[in-house]
């Protein structure tokens, strides 16, 4: 009986410490990773914004989601992994999963219903991601909330110099 107690509270203890090793490995921490792995020594970045409602769009749509890669090969990768694996309306949650891959610290999600998200824009650079080759930064900038441009995130990655 107090193995399992012992257990339980170490089970506890690390479900709220934030150890990544008890639960699933998000799949979009491995596509950055291999978007940032496959640089030239060039910064690279790819920009992912949705648009829920068609607030920002020209046309008539319920929904619209667009991510720009700049022609760059290992961009594109990232951005067809991004169109078919993000959410079009809950743009907080496609920043959290981009911020937990770098260990940042998450934004409220509009889900919540006590908490209303407005005017937020933040860029966080990491060294270390697992799988991550030495002397790459990669960074996370996003913009959600502001009512002239449609919620964007940034993936970027360059050399660390």
């Amino acid at each position: 009986m107090r193995a399992n107690a012992c257990l339980a509270i170490l089970f506890v203890s690390a479900a709220t410490s934030g150890c990544v090793a008890l639960g699933p490995r998000d799949e979009m921490c491995l596509e950055i990773v291999r978007f940032a792995n496959a640089g030239n020594g060039d910064p690279q970045a790819v920009r992912l914004t949705t648009d829920w409602g068609g607030v920002w769009s020209k046309e008539e749509v319920m929904f619209e989601k667009n991510c720009e890669h700049g022609g760059y090969g290992p961009g594109q990768k990232l951005c067809d992994y991004l169109m078919k694996n993000t959410s079009s309306e809950f743009a907080a949650i496609n920043i959290n999963r981009a911020l937990s891959c770098i260990s940042a610290p998450r934004i409220p999600e509009s889900s919540d219903a006590k908490i209303e998200l407005r005017y937020v824009r933040a860029k966080i650079e990491a060294r270390k991601m697992k799988g991550l080759s030495a002397g790459i930064l990669v960074g996370v900038e996003y913009s959600h909330g502001f009512t002239d441009k449609p919620p964007s995130l940034r993936i970027s990655a360059r050399p660390d110099n």
